[in-house]
């Protein structure tokens, strides 16, 4: 059975990032998947600012990331990169975490012009924390989302297709990923 984990950037708690990596978790839980959701936002922000390095609250992401054959990590782009507060929790993780995971990164933003954002800085971020399997990065503008009662709807037919095909690939064990 493959484990993923997810990891949200975004410091909102009506982000329309995390409600669409909500969704997107429970594509992969109907595919049987066992999933594990972190947000930034379940870490003290002291923890985050100060770099404690022997936060709870991120050991407790480590061990899980550990344990992980995929990790959907998913942020908003502010400023032309993910959050800050991504970047603060990802500093604090073991040199090498992502080592033998498969990646697939997702960022929201207003402009195509952010996408741009995930092969600039995201990427290097990752490869630097040893990952090698990196899917395609799966962008989504901020317009294709639309807010429901029950998280969001992504408007767009490509974003759909995108999404659908990055949890088709990574359930049926075809890039890397453990039975």
């Amino acid at each position: 059975m493959t484990t993923v984990l997810f990891l949200s950037g975004s410091p909102s708690f009506s982000s329309k990032t995390e409600k669409l990596l909500r969704q997107i978790e429970e594509a992969f839980q109907n595919k049987g998947a066992s999933t594990f959701f972190y947000s930034v936002t379940d870490v003290p922000p002291a923890d985050l600012v100060f770099a404690h390095f022997n936060s709870q609250a991120v050991a407790s992401i480590i061990k899980k990331v550990e344990e992980a054959d995929v990790i959907v990590i998913g942020s908003p782009i502010y400023k032309a990169s993910v959050t800050g507060v991504l970047k603060s929790l990802i500093d604090l993780f073991p040199e090498r975490s992502f080592e033998g995971k498969t990646i697939l990164p997702i960022a929201t933003g207003g402009t195509l012009a952010h996408y741009l954002a995930l092969g600039y800085s995201f990427t290097p971020v990752l490869q630097t924390l040893g990952a090698t399997t990196i899917l395609k990065s799966i962008f989504i503008l901020d317009n294709h989302l639309k807010r429901t009662e029950i998280g969001v709807e992504i408007v767009s037919k490509e974003g759909k297709e995108r999404i659908d095909k990055a949890v088709e690939q990574l359930t049926n064990n075809s890039v890397g990923v453990k039975p």
